[in-house]
């Protein structure tokens, strides 16, 4: 996935790149995360089947219990039509062992990332 890029240099080139100036024709503002949102995407999760491929450098990772695999996708589409998200969450914390239902929540303490608006 290559090396990590900070999203504030990121803007500020694409804004540079477009032939305008930043915070002049277009203002950076700091608001933290949204509710889901996270900060950094990590590749493997621990617990997850890793398997070879043919390729030296391509692996298949398994994040589905086969457990869970029978019926789920069934049963998510059932409480979904019933909107029954509390049984939505349960399915979900099966098929994700460390989901944490809480994240669905936001909170103040969240760092900030940015948002662009256009004067």
């Amino acid at each position: 996935m290559g090396e990590p890029v900070r999203i504030a240099d990121l803007a500020t080139s694409m804004i540079r790149l477009s032939g305008l100036e930043p915070n002049r024709d277009i203002s950076i503002k700091f608001i933290g995360l949204r509710p889901g949102e996270k900060l950094y995407e990590e590749l493997l999760v621990d617990g997850e089947d890793m398997q070879s491929t043919d390729h030296p450098r391509v692996y298949v990772v398994r994040t589905v219990d086969a457990g869970v695999e029978n019926g789920w996708i069934d049963a998510v589409i059932h409480a979904a039509n019933e909107h029954d998200d509390s049984r939505l969450v349960s399915l979900i914390c099966d098929a994700v062992p460390d989901f944490q239902p809480s994240e669905l929540i936001g909170t103040t303490s969240t760092p900030p990332v940015a948002r662009f608006d256009v004067k």
